[in-house]
């Protein structure tokens, strides 16, 4: 596996780091890691871009390694990748709001280096810092490279929609904006990915936990994220009376009695049911439907229903 990554993009020096960091031996993983450290300061930006495809397995590797000393290094590391991948994407937003052409040197190489499979598949990586700084990487390209966003738009929806799955507060204020700039632009691509059947689910699942801590984040985002839905989820399949999506509204009310919920983050919740109920009630008014039994589910199957910031007695 390792020759086969290695495939001949990488100097002499990158490569017998790699090999090292591939070692069983923790000594061995901890020297290399040193002296990773050690050659991206003595060789800087460019060495390092060419590095970082290659780096993101190992990475990956280190990071469910066993012995506690190899881990707490790959800590230290996933810091700096994150700090790296922040950096990247102000570089690539100072570049575009420049008006440097999207071809140019500078450019051009760290669009090459930080926009292959691997740096996407960066939403498995056990450190919220790496997670963090690959969706923030995302966001930047959607913003500021149309052209290479529309060219890695299904790599980005298993990374974006794959973080629906976060538990953790500061990656979702990291995830959201990203996550609705791909739907929202590249709705055909996304909807032809692995990732985009496990979207609803995935949803349901982060709300009957009450978000994970992150409600307020979540709340502001649901509504837009579930108006660019496809269209097949607001519609009843022939054996049911509700649409698909109205799943997420018994999600939140379960979210609601979430135990990790913090009393504070009720209101966002309340809030996200009132303007979700009132989407749904216009997209099946919007086929000629009935939006009765949606209604019936809303205001009579709880033991109290929410209507804006009102709340009601069944």
């Amino acid at each position: 596996m390792l020759s086969a990554m290695l495939d001949g993009s990488t100097d002499g020096e990158q490569a017998l780091l790699l090999r090292k960091m591939a070692k069983r031996d923790t000594v061995t993983k901890l020297k290399a890691l040193g002296e990773l450290r050690e050659a991206l300061s003595a060789h800087g930006a460019s060495w390092a871009a060419e590095l970082m495809p290659h780096w993101v397995p190992h990475f990956v590797r280190l990071s469910g390694d066993g012995s506690w000393q190899a881990a707490a290094a790959a800590d230290a590391h996933a810091r700096r990748v994150g700090s790296a991948l922040r950096a990247a994407s102000h570089l690539l937003a100072v570049a575009a709001e420049s008006g440097e052409a999207p071809a140019s040197g500078a450019r051009a190489a760290l669009e090459a280096a930080l926009c292959g499979g691997e740096v996407w598949r960066l939403g498995s990586a056990a450190s919220s810092f790496v997670r963090t700084g690959a969706y923030g990487w995302a966001g930047s390209v959607l913003s500021h490279s149309t052209a290479l966003a529309a060219g890695t738009a299904a790599e980005m929806a298993g990374l974006l929609l794959g973080g629906l799955k976060e538990s953790e507060p500061a990656c979702h204020a990291a995830l959201w904006e990203p996550l609705l700039l791909l739907l929202r632009d590249h709705g055909a691509a996304v909807s032809c990915s692995e990732a985009a059947r496990h979207t609803l689910p995935r949803l349901v699942s982060l709300l009957e936990h009450g978000c994970h801590g992150a409600a307020p984040t979540v709340a502001r985002a649901l509504l837009p994220l579930v108006s660019l839905l496809p269209a097949p989820l607001f519609e009843p399949p022939a054996s049911a009376a509700l649409p698909p999506a109205a799943a997420l509204l018994a999600a939140l009310w379960r979210g609601l009695g979430a135990s990790a919920l913090p009393p504070q983050h009720g209101a966002h919740l309340l809030r996200a049911y009132g303007e979700l109920l009132q989407l749904l009630v216009v997209r099946t008014s919007a086929r000629g439907a009935s939006a009765a039994p949606l209604l019936r589910e809303a205001l009579c199957g709880r033991a109290a229903a929410v209507v804006g910031d009102a709340v009601l007695p069944p």
